[in-house]
């Protein structure tokens, strides 16, 4: 004898009992027939049965021959999130956070979505989430047990400049040299974007080959962070110059000129020295100079742009008048006005005195005997040839000397002015 199975219905709902076996036939025997089921239950056909393996085993009572059959009545699994999708974080303090979508299983397989915040929502997915918690609701078309599934969307720490990379200044003015190092960054969502505010193209987080200015970087990543900038400064040192000349000592017709140390500023302060007369000297100062021209070419360690001071060495020193004092006349239309000596310094040592109110030349500076007037000493160097003028101003003093009230009062002015050209 054999079990011809009959027909099987699966459970719809997990958990339920609407299963069924049913129009179960025997053939190669005679009957009439016993049907035992493995559950205990005597009848031939099953309902309301609960998702299980169910033995029927059938005797045939004339015979007392045996068949037996195993069922499997199925059920649909409860609503599964296999997988719940990916969780996107959101910016800080911002909406770009996001979810989904999600992979789900179990029931019908005709699911609906809901959302606990916004039940107009109908899809798994979610986008510009702040931080925040959400609740899926998931249905399915035969009313499986709804599924809540909670999603939490944090926020990311502000994008932040750690630390900014070291600049390394450049060592000559005017130079191409210097560079900005990579800087650290933190926050966001660690996909980190440069850009540079000077060149838009440049993406690198360090540059180099930089000239003096400003350089912004600006800083963004791929979640939507607000962006965040960082400026440099790339300064040049100052241009190699010469604040005070050395002091130039004459020559006096031999080789005994000299240049003294000048005052310089800028650069590196390592300064390299070389003379237009000499390539082979290296000194800030000369000695043992004769009369003439000479060029000192400054430098540095850095190779800095050159800074040319000219030097003149002369022969003698520049002369110089310190003119004397003047006594002003006494009493109107008088001359007793005096010019005391002056002192005259430099040149070769060799003057002479030519007075602009006299045509011969005299041997000395002083005067006497002058009216009221302006007077003009010429002073000429016979050897060089210079000539230095010193201007003097004679006053007058209209009254002599006078008693009043018991005290004797000078009839002339005691200040004595003069004037250099």
């Amino acid at each position: 004898m054999q079990i011809v199975p009959g027909e099987v219905t699966d459970v719809e709902l997990y958990g339920g009992a609407t299963g069924s076996i049913s129009q179960c036939t025997v053939i190669d025997a005679e009957g009439p027939f016993i049907y035992s089921w493995s559950d205990g239950n005597g009848e031939a056909d099953r309902n309301n049965l609960r998702a299980g393996v169910y033995v029927l085993t059938v005797t045939d009572q004339s015979t007392e021959g045996t068949a037996e059959f195993s069922y499997t009545v199925r059920e649909n699994g409860p609503l599964t999130v296999d997988t719940p999708g990916t969780i996107t974080n959101s910016a800080f303090r911002s909406k770009t956070g996001s979810i989904g979508p999600a992979q789900v299983s179990g029931g019908s397989s005709l699911y609906t979505f809901a959302w606990r915040d916004d039940a107009s929502l109908t899809s798994s997915t979610r986008s510009d989430l702040a931080k925040g918690t959400y609740v899926l609701i998931i249905d399915d078309t035969i009313g499986s047990t709804q599924l809540l599934y909670e999603y939490i969307v944090e926020d990311f720490e502000p994008l932040s400049i750690v630390k900014a990379g070291f600049v390394t200044q450049n060592q000559v003015y005017g130079g191409t040299t210097a560079s900005i190092a990579d800087s650290e960054f933190g926050g966001g969502n660690g996909n980190y974007q440069v850009t540079w505010a000077d060149d838009e193209s440049i993406d690198t987080h360090g540059r180099a080959d930089l000239g003096s200015g400003e350089y912004t970087l600006v800083l963004r990543d791929t979640c939507g962070s607000a962006p965040v900038t960082f400026t440099f400064t790339v300064e040049d040192p100052e241009p190699i110059t010469v604040v005070k000349q050395g002091i130039v000592q004459p020559s006096f017709g031999n080789a005994i000129g000299s240049v003294g140390f000048a005052q310089i500023q800028g650069g590196n302060g390592h300064y390299i020295f070389r003379w237009s007369d000499n390539a082979a000297i290296f000194t800030a100062n000369r000695t043992d100079l004769e009369e003439g021209e000479y060029t000192m070419y400054i430098t540095d360690t850095a190779e800095a742009m050159e800074c040319a001071v000219d030097y003149v060495v002369p022969k003698y020193d520049e002369i110089k008048v310190f003119p004397g004092a003047t006594k002003p006349t006494i009493g109107l239309g008088s001359s007793n006005g005096i010019i005391f000596a002056s002192t005259v310094t430099g040149g070769s040592g060799l003057f002479e005195y030519i007075w602009g109110d006299m045509e011969d030349s005299v041997e000395m500076t002083f005067r006497q005997g002058l009216t009221y007037g302006h007077y003009v000493l010429n002073i000429i160097d016979t050897e060089t040839g210079q000539t230095v003028a010193a201007n003097f101003s004679i006053k007058q003093q209209k009254k002599p000397d006078q008693i009043r009230y018991g005290r004797r009062i000078p009839s002339y002015s005691r200040e004595y002015v003069h004037h250099i050209d």
